[in-house]
């Protein structure tokens, strides 16, 4: 899926612009109907651009958690619906957020569903968001939907904190030892160089090699350097097309530890959304195409598509889902039990609840295998070199130099 900058025309005739996550424009054209928009643009956003991005759509999704939160307990204390947004736009910690709201106060304020308004906010609110809002007011029962949606946008936004704790030490271990190392072959290592010139001696083994991988990395950096450029572009580049994602995503299953994490963790977001939209009495058949978007390896989402067709031929979800791979075996286990039970809204959210405390848990059993591999691979590799330095001095030493 890749990501697309567009520019709009509301029903009422404003004009708007944002981006949207969709397969192709054709896709993303599809998506803006579906929210009451009309293209006039569509580009496909670059991959500098959406570097830039990233910082904003953290932002963003951070905005929409607090702004679940706030709407939620103001509307469960029996507050209306536009004193709520008032409250909400008055307590925004950034002016960007609080014009969102204030966008969506007056939207309210003219007449228009409060689902409606948060679709004229481009890019802030997902199609499961909106849709939840919407059957929420069709219900009567918004206080309800607003906080299943902040426990489910919590849930996401703790997720992804809990895998940027993971990784985050790991990789500063990689830069730094990285660092240390380069800096050894640039400025340490040729100045044994000399030395072993002037006295007309071979140096040691290990010195030798580190004199090559030192000669070498100050000549060829730039060439290096480019080529490793290259091929990172090509590759995020082959990872954007479809075929290249799902690829990836084939291969990221099958990968030891990552695979069981990626399959828990992606169990655990398309349960928790079929159980919110089960509870705000969306159809089932649309819930599985909301939630389907939820997920965000394309290999889980091609073993679904079948889904839907089985559900409209009577099967029910619990079959197919089991057929499918995509999920553990218990998943379909317990819908099978949610379906003849007839409570399989309740069931899907014991399943969420199963897998996010197991990605909790498998999070934390990767950091723990993680950090001391990289410390363990660091260490040998500046030990040796460092040990190739004493033996090199202790040589230089011997020859009386």
């Amino acid at each position: 899926m890749r990501s697309f900058r567009y520019q709009a025309v509301s029903a009422d005739g404003t004009t708007l612009s944002g981006s949207v996550m969709a397969e192709s424009v054709q896709a993303a054209a599809r998506e803006l109907r579906q929210r009451g928009l009309v293209a006039t643009r569509i580009k496909a956003i670059t991959a500098l651009e959406s570097a830039r991005n990233l910082g904003r759509s953290i932002r963003t999704r951070r905005g929409t958690l607090r702004f679940t939160e706030e709407v939620s307990t103001l509307l469960s204390a029996g507050i209306t619906l536009e004193r709520a947004l008032e409250i909400t736009a008055e307590v925004a910690e950034t002016e960007v957020d609080a014009a969102a709201c204030r966008q969506v106060l007056r939207a309210v304020r003219s007449g228009e569903a409060f689902a409606h308004a948060l679709e004229s906010q481009p890019g802030r609110y997902s199609r499961l968001y909106t849709s939840m809002v919407r059957a929420g007011e069709a219900a009567g029962a918004l206080p309800a939907v607003m906080e299943r949606l902040a426990a489910f946008e919590r849930s996401r936004e703790e997720t992804r904190g809990q895998l940027i704790s993971a990784l985050a030490y790991p990789a500063l271990l990689l830069v730094v030892g990285s660092a240390s190392a380069l800096v050894l072959l640039w400025y340490v290592v040729p100045s044994f160089a000399a030395s072993f010139r002037t006295a007309g001696v071979e140096p040691p083994l290990a010195m030798a090699m580190m004199l090559g991988a030192s000669e070498f990395v100050r000549e060829w950096w730039a060439t290096v350097t480019v080529l490793l450029g290259a091929g990172a572009a090509a590759f995020v580049a082959w990872s954007r097309t479809e075929s290249g994602r799902l690829r990836l995503d084939s291969i990221l299953l099958r990968a030891p530890v990552l695979g069981a994490l990626v399959r828990g963790a992606e169990t655990a977001h398309f349960a928790r959304a079929m159980a919110t939209l089960l509870a705000a009495a969306v159809p089932i058949l649309e819930a599985l195409g909301i939630a389907r978007n939820v997920l965000s390896n394309r290999a889980i989402g091609a073993a679904l598509d079948a889904v839907p067709q089985a559900v409209k031929g009577g099967e029910g979800i619990a079959r197919p889902v089991a057929r499918s791979s995509a999920f553990p075996q218990l998943a379909g286990k317990l819908l099978a039990v949610g379906e003849e039970t007839g409570e399989i809204g309740r069931m899907f959210d014991q399943l969420a609840g199963i897998y996010e405390r197991q990605t909790r848990e498998s999070l934390k059993r990767f950091a723990a295998l993680l950090e001391p591999l990289v410390i363990l691979c660091l260490g040998c590799l500046i030990g040796a070199m460092i040990l190739g330095i004493l033996v090199a001095l202790t040589s230089i030493q011997r020859m009386g130099l």
